[in-house]
């Protein structure tokens, strides 16, 4: 994390001082904030991208998976009973820091709400429906030359539990109902998919239109695009801000006060936070996930992969493989991930794809996912007439980003017109 110096701070302020007003002022520059700040600078909108460290939310470490077959939310009724059998358990792949909050407690009482089967049944349409239409737009984004690096080489999932083919084919055709494009494949046609694969690797299931990226290149890509058409960039933090009747009027900032006609609201898993500083409730819950990116000159992976049992997701990256798992919610228990939690990973890969277990680590990450408790997103306005929130993602922040910044860009254009009729 790099320190403004004082002359980025006094250029800072001088920038403040020029802009005065904007169009539009999105909070956030992650993934979502980014691609919503081109979106709307390519229409020819004064956009201010806030964000003391834009890229370094969970853009910066997650698997950057584009993936339509992962829309089932976790509020399940099967997700519930083995969240309940694990409480207080370490070794789950869902765990909970001690003693949770009762912001945390609020979210688990509204996850088992949305744990009824006819709710998780609308959710997943809805996310799959959303998913689907983003990755199209990813192509079309390529289509029109904006590049962020989307590679379509499939998603492997891959079981290490023997006689596991009732329980895979269940799993495949219940995606297959919700619209997702899978097989299920066995041991030799996994070795094709992916040579290299583990002893204890039975078969699995494949999907093969899934999609993965760089997220942390492919943040900067976007916001880079939106500052080639004419967006802004301040560093800085939002404390406050000032209204008249339903209307943010201007935000308070550390380096100054910025008005704005409209106002977006892009912070991924500091959205609950944020929602505070506005005087407004978005419903947003932290679940802290950790990464570890191993060298890999070899380019030994063909496509990501995904253990079936531990949820651990390993993404070939150019010259890398990042290694991505766990789902904690409560406290953070720091700014680094355990060295637990990493030998975790690493094992788990390392049962998939053996040679894994030799290469070098890079970086280690941990951050939070932003979860809402059905799992579908909120990306609507809310508290203000001019206020817009496109939060809540959870492990779908580059899957449906596209879409999102669709969705976002249709509600402000809508308050713009709405302001300009008054």
């Amino acid at each position: 994390m790099q320190a403004i110096t004082r002359m980025e701070r006094s250029n800072l302020r001088s920038t403040f001082m020029s802009l005065e007003r904007a169009d539009v002022a999105i909070v956030g520059g992650g993934i979502i904030g980014s691609g919503l700040a081109s979106a709307l600078s390519r229409e020819g909108l004064d956009v201010v991208v806030i964000d003391p460290h834009p890229g370094l939310g969970s853009s910066l470490g997650n698997a950057g998976l584009v993936v339509p077959s992962y829309s089932t939310p976790m509020s399940t009724p099967g997700n519930l009973w083995e969240g309940v059998k694990s409480f207080g358990s370490d070794h789950a792949p869902v765990t909970f820091s001690r003693p949770l909050g009762l912001e945390t407690l609020k979210f688990l009482a509204s996850f088992a709400a949305a744990s009824r089967p006819g709710r998780v049944k609308r959710d997943t349409a809805k996310l799959h429906s959303m998913a689907t239409r983003s990755l199209q737009r990813y192509h079309e984004l390529q289509d029109s030359g904006l590049d962020l690096g989307l590679t379509v080489q499939g998603w492997l999932w891959l079981s290490t539990s023997q006689g596991n083919r009732d329980a895979l084919r269940g799993d495949s055709e219940r995606m297959q109902s919700a619209g997702a494009k899978c097989e299920v494949v066995n041991r030799a046609q996994a070795d094709e998919l992916q040579p290299g694969l583990g002893s204890e690797v039975s078969g699995g299931i494949w999907f093969p239109d899934e999609a993965f990226l760089d997220p942390e290149a492919a943040s900067r890509r976007w916001l880079q695009d939106a500052m080639d058409h004419g967006a802004r960039l301040i560093r800085a933090e939002v404390t406050g801000y000032r209204k008249q009747g339903e209307r943010i009027t201007d935000l308070t900032t550390t380096e100054g006060d910025l008005g704005a006609k409209q106002v977006v609201l892009a912070t991924g898993a500091d959205s609950r936070a944020a929602g505070r500083l506005l005087d407004i409730r978005v419903p947003v819950e932290p679940g802290y996930g950790w990464s570890v990116t191993l060298s890999d000159p070899q380019n030994q992976l063909n496509r990501a992969l995904m253990g079936i049992e531990d949820h651990v997701v390993i993404s070939p990256m150019p010259g890398r493989v990042r290694i991505t798992g766990g789902m904690r919610f409560g406290a953070a228990s720091g700014a680094d991930p355990a060295d637990r939690d990493i030998a975790k990973l690493r094992e788990h890969a390392a049962a998939v794809v053996p040679a894994l277990a030799d290469l070098e680590e890079l970086t280690r990450w941990q951050g939070a996912r932003p979860m809402t408790a059905s799992g579908v997103p909120i990306i609507e306005c809310r508290g203000f007439d001019n206020l817009v929130v496109a939060a809540g993602h959870g492990p779908l922040g580059v899957t449906l980003a596209p879409i999102t910044v669709d969705l976002a860009k249709e509600l402000v254009t809508a308050g713009l017109s709405a302001a300009r009729t008054r």
